[in-house]
C-alpha cells in the first residue's frame, strides 16, 4: 500500500483524495480480489449503487490496475461514463430539491450554542459564514503544516487549513473570526469532527439532513452581489466560474 501511496503522490494528488483512494481500495479488497481479470472487475463495480459511489470506486480502481500494469482500458473508459452518469443524477436531485432559507440553519445554530452543544454550533457556524467542505471540518489539537487548526488570541481565533480539496492549488487558507460567541465555544472543544467514512454523516446529524453543499447553494443564493460571491470563492477555494455554474438553486 506504500508503494501505491507513492503512485498517487506522484501524480500530484492532494493528500485528502489520497486518503479516500487508499481507504476505497481497502473497502473493495474486502468484497473482491484486487487481481481479478478486467471484465470480472467490471462486474464488481457495477454491484456499486449507481452515483457518486461507483464513479469514485471506479476511480480507485482504475488508478490501482494502472498502478500495477493490469489491464485497463475498459475500465480506464468507463470511468467518463460513470462521472458523467453522477453529474446527471446529481443535476436531477437538485432540480428536485428545495433548501430551507438561510435563516434555518442561523436558528439552528444558535440553539445549538443556547443548548451548549459547541461542537455543533461551531460546525454550523464555519458552514454557513465560511462556506467550507466536509474536510475543512476535520481539526487537530495539534497543529501541523498538514493539517487544520484553531490558534486562539486573546480577542479573536484564527482558523487555518492546510488540508482542504483545493489546498494544491490555494494553499494555506487563515480565516480571522472575531465572534464572541465562536471564542466562547471553540474554548470548550478539543478538536472537531472526525475523519472517517462517515463525515458527511456526522454533517447531516448537525445541519437536520443536509449537506455542506446544500448550505453552499443557499450562500449563493443569498448572495447579493458579485463581490460577496467573491468572498464566498475566496473562503472555499473554488473558482467563481465553477459556483456561477454548480451552485445556482431555489430556497424558501
Amino acid at each position: 500500500m506504500d508503494a501505491y501511496r507513492s503512485y498517487l503522490e506522484g501524480q500530484g494528488l492532494a493528500q485528502t483524495t489520497i486518503k479516500n483512494h487508499i481507504r476505497n481500495l481497502t473497502k473493495y479488497g474486502e468484497s473482491f480480489g484486487l487481481n481479478a481479470n478486467q471484465d470480472t472487475t467490471l462486474d464488481n463495480l457495477l454491484t456499486y449503487a449507481e452515483g457518486s459511489q461507483r464513479q469514485t470506486m471506479t476511480s480507485t480502481i482504475s488508478k490501482y490496475r494502472s498502478f500495477m500494469n493490469y489491464e485497463n482500458d475498459k475500465i480506464k473508459a468507463s470511468v467518463g461514463i460513470v462521472l458523467a452518469k453522477t453529474l446527471e443524477l446529481n443535476k436531477a436531485t437538485n432540480q428536485s430539491k428545495t433548501l430551507p432559507a438561510l435563516s434555518f440553519f442561523k436558528k439552528r445554530m444558535n440553539q445549538f450554542f443556547k443548548d451548549e452543544k459547541y461542537k455543533e454550533y461551531v460546525v454550523l457556524y464555519l458552514l454557513i459564514n465560511l462556506n467550507v467542505r466536509n474536510m475543512d471540518l476535520v481539526i487537530s489539537n495539534q497543529p501541523t503544516d498538514s493539517n487544520n487548526y484553531f490558534i486562539t488570541e486573546p480577542k479573536h481565533i484564527v482558523y487555518v487549513r492546510n488540508s482542504y480539496k483545493t489546498a494544491k492549488k490555494y494553499g494555506t487558507k487563515s480565516n480571522k473570526i472575531v465572534d464572541k460567541k465562536f471564542r466562547v465555544a471553540v474554548g470548550q472543544l478539543n478538536g472537531l469532527l472526525t475523519d472517517n467514512d462517515h463525515l458527511t454523516r456526522q454533517i447531516k446529524d448537525i445541519t437536520g439532513g443536509y449537506t455542506e453543499a446544500d448550505i453552499m447553494k443557499v450562500a449563493v443564493a443569498n448572495a447579493s452581489s458579485i463581490k460577496k460571491l467573491g468572498k464566498i470563492s475566496e473562503n472555499r477555494g473554488t473558482a467563481l466560474e465553477t459556483i456561477k455554474a454548480s451552485y445556482d438553486i431555489e430556497s424558501d
